[in-house]
């Protein structure tokens, strides 16, 4: 029997757009990290995979088919707080043009209090990085850090100039001390981030100090590296 092509087409176009319409919507990478801190926020270190994928509104399969395996979200994670510790550290010329006193206590400050919103976060992180050679979901949250560190130091160092050989080693110094030791004030009952601070910023410092007497720098925490710098060369003060 004939039927009119004008009905078979809006028929044809109902259906395909009524099967579009079912169709989820794409959810983003971001989306699913979001998710994720969500749970760790709420429920603690220990997730599992199906709890991030029903808090970001999607199926296990379709969390999979953003990231590959249960690592390389692990790894999205921790860059994410990665890049928020990073962050804590200032501006390129915080520690330069600020006293180191002042600078260092800023970072902390700001440090504390991203740890403080996320201490879950900071447990997840560590807890799968530690003594965990080889196993999936690893992300070293030290190297990381310490790595964007070292490299934002080297070119503050260069541009002085300054000798910045075993820069590396510093910044994997003082981001050990500070994720051992924010895993030690994390067990406190109540941590309170002016003690953290306080208690953090002398070894800091300390490890500071250290790497500029090793160059034969002698640095007051109070006057800023540029101008102890600028006083030791005059061509300091030009850049």
């Amino acid at each position: 029997m004939w039927k009119n092509p004008i009905v078979l087409l809006v028929r044809v176009s109902f259906s395909t757009v009524t099967r579009a319409s079912r169709r989820p919507p794409p959810v983003s990478r971001d989306v699913i990290v979001d998710a994720a801190i969500r749970v760790l926020d709420r429920d603690g270190p220990h997730p599992s995979m199906d709890a991030f994928a029903v808090e970001a509104g999607i199926t296990k399969p379709r969390l999979y088919r953003q990231f590959t395996d249960k690592g390389d979200l692990y790894a999205a994670i921790g860059a994410r707080f990665a890049d928020s510790a990073f962050a804590a550290t200032g501006t390129d010329l915080t520690l330069l043009l600020q006293p180191p006193n002042a600078a260092i206590d800023r970072a902390l400050t700001d440090y504390a209090v991203g740890i403080l919103a996320h201490p879950n976060v900071f447990r997840f992180l560590t807890q799968t990085s530690a003594n965990r050679e080889g196993a999936t979901g690893q992300y070293d949250l030290a190297s990381a850090v310490a790595g964007r560190f070292a490299e934002r130091a080297r070119v503050v160092a260069d541009s002085i100039p300054l000798d910045a050989e075993g820069i590396e080693y510093l910044a994997r110094a003082i981001v050990g001390v500070m994720i051992v030791l924010t895993d030690l004030w994390l067990s406190d009952a109540k941590p309170d981030s002016a003690e953290f601070v306080s208690r953090v910023h002398e070894l800091v410092w300390g490890m500071i100090d250290a790497f500029l007497r090793g160059r034969g720098i002698t640095a007051d925490p109070g006057v800023p590296i540029f101008v102890t710098l600028a006083a030791l060369n005059p061509d300091a003060g030009e850049v």
